[in-house]
């Protein structure tokens, strides 16, 4: 290539002539070369000459020319004849030139060409030939605004190189790309739709395949637009000397608006086509040009009309169909061609008509004729689509709903709310009334005349006032009054009157009166049998509760004798087994309170009030419970009771409510011995599985060889009162409330139960229980056999000593246990044995005397509750701060809430927990010490 050009600047220098050097390959142009008078024939220096080439934002030559100068020095090069250029340029001042000149083709290597352009003229502003150049430059503005306003787009496609120039349409889209190869990209990056791939491409190769001309349209999806744009493109390909395709010159023009309309265009008609099963018969017809394009139907009646070339042959086709005058003029003047177009024009794009026609031969029957009116985006014309559906068993069954309306209601009216006019129809006389004005004043007499009650109809009046009727309605839709015509109960009529409007233009409104006084008085009667079960339900759940707590008080009073004197008893001087009788002694009473509130249970878990109570259970502790209450049990029978578990045993150190586990164990292993002959097993199996590291689910397995179970009582195992009479009455003890319990804690707990049982083979019980654990790090280190000890030898922070508490307690024997646990803290006691004594007591103390008040809630003369109200009605300082605390057999939940609201500031329950009770008192009570 240097040599070439060396050659060729040899030869243009020998002219002594103006000149420049072009070369160009692949119709991409650029000057390599210009003699030195160039740049000054331009006011350009030399050095600005070259800085001006160099930027490719600053053109020397219009952007507008390139494209003819390459087509001029290909003509050159094929014709091997001069060619005449004429461009426009740039000059310094920013101003504009005209370059005319001869280009001589010299050579060419590779393929890049050579030519030598020779200046013959060149024309400033102040020529005679700048009309010319401002002709040009206008005819180029021209040509500019005319692509614009017409959405036509151009770009060149070399076909060779696969890549695009002058192009203004897709490459914006690849900024950061050299060039844009075509169509590759295009396609890569999903600029053209999926759907148009493949014809896209058939197309493209037509380019390079000898085609002079191709023309399609397609989808595009250009980044930063959110609609994609349909573009119709046409291609004019341009050949080279070898007649090989070299440039394919592309202009398109946008039609994405006039593509969506054609589509939502078929869209619509394709919607309105898709009732055609449902109709009679569908016509398709161009209104504007009268022309039927179509008309289906499966009825034979529309035989003729299925020939119908014209909306008018239509219309009379259909006509000859409908017996009735009056009928066939209105489809005439509604379905007509002129009546179609009017009502476009006018923005109606839908019309309908009911009428009759003759669907079988001499059978009349109820149609809807709709006309759907659209606008062709293609052709502009007005074209409809006519369905003809069959309603006639709808009209019947409105005539039907109409009858039974007429029969069911006293009377119809509507009122016209423009004029306050209204008009009615009364079902008795079977009479529609003339319009009458004055609805509200009419209507007030009306009512005046059947209401006997001043205060019924005063509020029913004025309900009626049309402004109060219209406001409901607007918001409710329907808006309905209720009254009664006399106070007297014989002879008294309950009616309803329901009001709402017509018609979406809410200017007429509907009124159906009904008689209901059957109805009202049916439920009337309904709701005072529903108000006496309620108030006697309420009574029985009262006298229930009430029950339950005077049980368990009855009962926790004595049973609190029991567990407190052995507690007192275990902690005197006693022989090894005096202790481990008093041991036992004191578990089998613990049991036995649990058992006590069985029946409490059933009625929490009945009402959903069951509490539980979460603590860490030491594996030790529990196997120390069931050796201490299952072995006597087993060892009665001479049954052998084994206990079979995983090491290590730390994960059985659970959080879990202790008496409710202990309660689901006994009750499931008394059972398994109860129903276990002599000297048979009852085996118990502990499995865990871990979950987490905190969390894990307990499985025990209570398993025995005893009598078993039928299938069909097992149906019936978790049932309250629930036993199976077989065998011997010896085995049917208690209360058959011991299962019930147990499946209901286990659930309540997130646990399962599930059981399998065979007649004299034995029964296996599994239950599964989820629950967190703990190490026995994380625990404090009490043995099984320090149980008792720990419960009684609590830890006490505050000092009691010289301290006076005031014991309200009326039961001897709970006087004596109270006053010995308040004793062992180095504590007095002054005793009452009743609430009035201890009012009085505490009255007639000196200021801050007692550090504590503990009060029973049942006594003789005054109760606990009203002694603590009283207590705190007086007027001393310590009255409303003396700690009250209520040590009582009540246990429902509903009396803790009782000593709360009575002012008592903490709750314990009988039986006395003595660690839970020392525990209790260095939380509320203040000493001196």
């Amino acid at each position: 290539m240097n040599s070439i050009l060396n050659k060729a600047i040899k030869i243009a220098d020998a002219a002594s002539h103006p000149y420049v050097l072009f070369s160009m390959s692949d119709h991409e142009v650029s000057i390599v070369h210009f003699s030195k008078e160039i740049p000054g024939l331009f006011g350009y220096s030399y050095e600005e000459f070259i800085a001006m080439l160099a930027d490719e934002e600053y053109h020397f030559i219009s952007v507008y020319d390139y494209s003819y100068l390459a087509k001029s020095l290909n003509n050159a090069k094929n014709n091997t004849e001069e060619a005449t250029i004429c461009v426009h340029v740039r000059t310094k001042d920013e101003g504009g030139s005209i370059l005319e000149g001869q280009c001589v083709y010299f050579d060419s290597k590779d393929s890049a060409s050579v030519f030598i352009c020779f200046l013959t003229n060149t024309f400033s502003s102040n020529d005679k030939k700048d009309s010319i150049a401002k002709t040009l430059i206008e005819n180029q503005r021209n040509y500019l605004a005319a692509v614009e306003f017409c959405n036509i787009i151009t770009w060149d496609f070399n076909i060779k190189t696969g890549t695009l120039f002058n192009d203004n349409l897709f490459t914006p889209y690849f900024r950061n790309f050299e060039k844009v190869n075509f169509p590759r990209d295009l396609i890569n990056f999903g600029i053209i739709d999926v759907s148009d791939c493949s014809t896209f491409l058939s197309n493209v190769n037509k380019l390079s395949s000898g085609a002079t001309e191709v023309s399609f349209e397609n989808w595009y999806h250009f980044p930063g637009f959110n609609q994609a744009r349909y573009i119709k493109s046409h291609y004019i390909v341009e050949f080279d000397d070898d007649n090989q395709p070299s440039v394919a010159h592309g202009m398109g023009i946008d039609l994405t608006e006039q593509k969506n309309a054609e589509i939502s265009f078929e869209n619509r008609i394709n919607a309105i086509l898709r009732i055609a099963p449902e109709s009679v018969a569908t016509i398709q017809v161009n209104v504007t040009e009268n022309i039927c394009n179509g008309v289906s139907s499966a009825n034979s009646q529309f035989a003729a009309v299925t020939h119908s070339k014209t909306v008018d042959d239509f219309v009379t086709g259909i006509m000859a169909l409908i017996n009735d005058k009056v009928e066939k003029m209105h489809f005439a003047n509604v379905i007509s061609r002129s009546s179609l177009l009017s009502a476009f024009n006018q923005g109606t794009l839908q019309l309908k008509i009911d009428h009759h026609l003759m669907l079988r031969k001499n059978n009349d029957e109820w149609v809807c004729t709709t006309a759907e009116l659209l606008r062709n985006p293609i052709t502009s014309d007005v074209e409809a689509v006519i369905h003809i559906n069959n309603i006639h068993r709808i009209k019947i069954f409105d005539s039907l709903i109409n009858g039974t309306v007429q029969r069911e209601f006293d009377y119809i009216a509507l009122i016209y709310v423009k004029t306050d006019s209204y008009i009615l129809i009364d079902k008795f006389n079977n009479d529609i009334s003339e319009e009458t004005p004055n609805f509200t004043a009419h209507f007030k007499q009306k009512l005046a005349a059947q209401i006997e009650i001043p205060d019924e109809l005063e509020e029913v009046s004025r309900q009626i006032e049309l402004s109060n009727l219209i406001d409901k309605i607007n918001q409710h839709g329907e808006y309905t009054i209720q009254y009664n015509t006399s106070p007297v109960q014989e002879r008294n009529k309950h009616y309803v009157m329901r009001f709402s409007f017509l018609n979406s233009r809410r200017d007429i409104i509907t009124i159906s009166c009904r008689d209901s006084t059957r109805l009202y008085n049916e439920d009337q009667e309904q709701k005072r049998r529903i108000s006496e079960a309620l108030e006697a339900a309420e009574k029985a759940n009262k006298a229930k509760s009430d029950f339950l707590s005077l049980v368990s008080h009855d009962i926790r009073t004595p049973l609190n004798g029991i567990m407190g004197m052995t507690q007192l008893a275990y902690n005197e001087d006693n022989p090894e087994k005096i202790k481990n009788y008093l041991k036992k002694a004191e578990m089998s009473s613990g049991f036995l309170l649990g058992l006590i509130n069985d029946l409490l249970d059933m009625a929490k878990i009945e009402s959903g009030k069951v509490e539980f109570n979460a603590e860490v259970y030491k594996f030790g502790e529990f196997i120390e419970y069931l050796n201490s209450v299952i072995l006597p049990l087993c060892e009665r029978k001479k049954i052998n009771f084994g206990i079979h578990y995983e090491e290590p045993l730390s994960i059985l150190n659970i959080v879990i409510d202790k008496l409710r586990l202990n309660q689901i164990m006994f009750n499931l292993l008394s059972n398994a011995c109860k129903y276990t002959n002599d000297c048979g097993n009852v085996d118990l199996y502990i499995m865990t599985e871990r979950i987490t590291d905190s969390t894990c689910i307990v499985t025990f397995k209570i398993q025995d060889n005893g009598i078993g179970m039928s299938e069909e009582f097992q149906q019936h195992l978790y049932e309250t009162f629930s036993q199976e009479n077989r065998i011997n009455a010896t085995f049917n003890e208690g209360t058959g409330l011991g299962l019930a319990i147990t499946h209901n804690l286990i659930e309540l707990l997130g646990g399962e139960i599930s059981v399998e049982s065979r007649i004299n083979k034995g029964t296996t019980f599994t239950v599964t229980l989820p629950c967190s654990y703990v190490s026995d790090d994380e625990i404090d280190d009490v043995s099984p056999s320090d149980v008792i000890e720990s419960n009684n030898e609590a830890s006490i922070k505050n000092d009691y000593n010289n301290s006076v508490f005031l014991l309200c307690e009326d039961n001897i024997i709970n006087q004596e246990i109270a006053s010995e646990i308040l004793s062992n803290l180095g504590a007095s006691v002054e005793v009452a044995d009743d609430g009035l004594m201890g009012f009085n007591m505490f009255k007639n103390s000196e200021p801050n005397h007692y550090c504590a008040i503990i009060m029973d809630i049942r006594m003789p003369n005054m109760d606990g509750l009203t002694a603590s109200r009283e207590i705190r009605k007086l007027e001393r300082t310590d009255a409303k701060t003396i700690p009250i605390i209520a040590m009582t057999a009540n246990a429902m939940s509903e009396d803790k809430m009782e000593c709360i609201e009575a002012g008592m500031n903490a709750y314990i329950p009988k039986p006395i927990n003595v660690n839970e009770f020392y525990k209790l008192l260095d939380e509320i009570v203040v000493t001196d010490k």
